[in-house]
């Protein structure tokens, strides 16, 4: 058989390649989150701004035709936007 010093030696190797396996996979599992969640965030405020700017778009085209009827509505509508 193997001798117990060789015996040791292989199992502390093993156990040292195990931790860094187990560190590899941590980290690159952090590392995915984050990139994940730096991902939705972008993808989200983007989407915001879009819905802000054809939201802010709608309400500009409708207070513009209604400025002609009647300009205290027109108040009215940019207050409560605002």
């Amino acid at each position: 058989m193997l001798p117990d010093a060789l015996v040791q030696a292989l199992t502390k190797l093993c156990d040292m390649y195990l931790d860094l396996a187990l560190l590899i996979s941590i980290a690159s599992f952090n590392f995915a989150a984050y990139v994940w969640r730096d991902f939705k965030a972008t993808v989200l405020t983007s989407k915001e701004h879009k819905g802000k700017a054809i939201f802010e778009r709608d309400v500009l085209s409708t207070s513009s035709e209604e400025s002609a009827c009647d300009p205290e509505q027109q108040k009215d509508i940019v207050h409560d936007v605002c």
